[in-house]
């Protein structure tokens, strides 16, 4: 019995040892690979150092977005917003602090400013939502806004609620036509559904009654009305399970299920 107790603890070392000799091998591997990029990305043609910033970012690991992040001061755009991508995979702090000065008005690609302002969204790095917000806000680019509108919504962070109401809320005016861009408020509006805080249920349900609205925008208001799935929200839907553009009615339809099903699951929770 002894033995056969003995055999089992060397067993189990042994795998354990085993495992974490495996864990140094990859991660040596890794940082193998990492160098090998760097060093491409110092090659004076531009496709090499492209290339190399794509190899970082299918690695997909703080390692290679630490590398990655040499590229971002790049003068070909396309490398650096290759090197925006690999850093989606870095840890929140470490994202915000290489992605976040690529939001300012001091990087003129608004390609870059895009790429970083979803890479920030990938990352789920809410040290980076106040800059975010400012980009929404301020950013003279429709496809910026919008990436900073999808990447609040990916984050997920309650501060981003008030910016984004503002977003969908602000009138269509020659004033405010800048901010006033319909993919932006779209975008806005899928995010305060992906936020999940009824603090956003009057915007999406004034959203959604505004016939002057464009379709598309009623119709995220609607789903997110239906993610957030709150009571409070039942009413308009209902009023649009027959509206004439039938995706619309169909969204709704859904969304009020939704929340019928959500109201079934508390009621079972309180009985509890």
């Amino acid at each position: 019995m002894k033995i056969l107790l003995l055999t089992v603890i060397s067993l189990s070392l042994f795998v354990s040892t085993n495992g974490q000799i495996q864990d140094v091998l990859g991660q040596i591997a890794v940082e193998q690979l990492a160098n090998k990029e760097l060093e491409r990305l110092k090659s004076a043609d531009v496709e090499t150092r492209r290339d190399a910033a794509h190899q970082l970012r299918l690695q997909e690991n703080a390692v290679a977005a630490r590398a990655a992040s040499v590229a971002l001061s790049d003068k070909s755009e396309i490398v650096r917003a290759v090197a925006c991508e690999a850093i989606a995979y870095a840890a929140d702090e470490d994202a915000a602090r290489f992605l976040t000065p690529l939001l300012s008005s001091q990087e003129k690609s608004e390609y870059v400013r895009r790429e970083a302002a979803f890479a920030l969204g990938e990352a789920h790095s809410k040290t980076s939502v106040p800059a975010l917000i400012q980009t929404l806000q301020t950013d003279k680019k429709p496809s910026v806004r919008a990436a900073a509108a999808v990447s609040l919504g990916k984050i997920s962070d309650d501060r981003a609620i008030e910016s984004l109401s503002q977003t969908l809320l602000l009138p269509n005016t020659k004033k405010n036509r800048r901010v006033v861009d319909e993919f932006v408020r779209r975008s806005a509006a899928r995010a305060l559904g992906e936020i999940r805080n009824r603090q956003a249920v009057p915007t999406l349900i004034a959203v959604l009654r505004d016939m002057t609205n464009a379709d598309d925008v009623r119709r995220e208001a609607a789903f997110a009305l239906g993610i957030i799935a709150d009571q409070s929200a039942a009413e308009i839907l209902r009023e649009n399970i027959n509206a004439k553009d039938y995706l619309l009615a169909e969204i709704a339809k859904n969304a009020l299920q939704r929340i019928q099903e959500s109201g079934i699951e508390s009621q079972k929770q309180n009985a509890n």
